[in-house]
């Protein structure tokens, strides 16, 4: 594993931080893959088996992008409402 710059990933690290980026480049063939599957990764295995994002009552509140895009696509549906006549206009 090495940076954009070329340099090494040190293998110590045990969780990434905000300004690291992991990502692939090119196809790895799959017996490569099944390989990487079973190394840990920043000190975990990589999950395999995905059981939805709903676990809890509702996770993505804590996401701060999530809670915005949110917020914004919920005001500008009530704009496009507002804007076709399809709602009472509060200030009339």
């Amino acid at each position: 594993m090495k940076f954009l710059n070329g340099s090494a990933v040190p293998s110590n690290i045990s969780q990434p931080d905000d300004e690291l980026v992991v990502g692939v480049q090119s196809l790895i063939p799959e017996e490569e893959y099944a390989e990487m599957l079973k190394k840990t990764h920043f000190g975990i295995l990589a999950p395999i088996d995905f059981y939805g994002y709903n676990q809890a009552s509702f996770p993505f509140w804590s996401a701060q992008p999530f809670t915005y895009a949110s917020a914004m696509l919920a005001l500008a549906q009530y704009r496009a409402l507002l804007d076709a006549g399809q709602l009472p206009n509060p200030n009339p």
